[in-house]
């Protein structure tokens, strides 16, 4: 997860990562020059939880990716992209792991809701006509 200025937004992120009740994933922060708390917290999640590990960049929010990636590649069979304003349901994991298992699919996805504003939310839904073209 590439994490940028993001003091706001990064504990309740990490909080809806570590209470899935799929426990058996790792998650990598990479902190990319944050002029905020950011890195601090990463830190702060990674001494609390040995699942998180934190690591920095300042190329941006792409090579972050890609730098995630690379500490990842040999150590997992799925990974999953976030952003550090993102979080997730405490199901999410297990269910797209049980998928991607049931189906031996190389990629799984789900629906997500975008949160604008004072908490009007909008649902976006993927498409069959998307769904088929994947």
């Amino acid at each position: 997860m590439p994490v940028y200025n993001a003091a706001n937004t990064l504990d309740k992120c990490l909080k809806s990562i570590v209470e899935q009740d799929y426990s058996d994933f790792m998650v990598v922060l990479v902190e990319n020059g944050s002029t905020d708390e950011s890195y601090e917290i990463c830190r702060k999640w990674a001494k609390a939880d040995k699942r998180i590990f934190v690591t920095q960049s300042d190329a941006g929010v792409s090579k972050a990716r890609n730098k995630g990636l690379e500490i990842v590649s040999d150590k997992v069979d799925y990974f999953a992209f976030m952003d550090s304003d993102d979080y997730i349901d405490k199901t999410m994991y297990r269910r797209l792991i049980s998928q991607a298992m049931a189906t031996d699919a190389d990629i799984v996805f789900c629906n997500f809701i975008k949160v604008i504003g004072n908490g009007y939310s909008e649902e976006k839904i993927i498409t069959p006509e998307y769904k088929k073209k994947l």
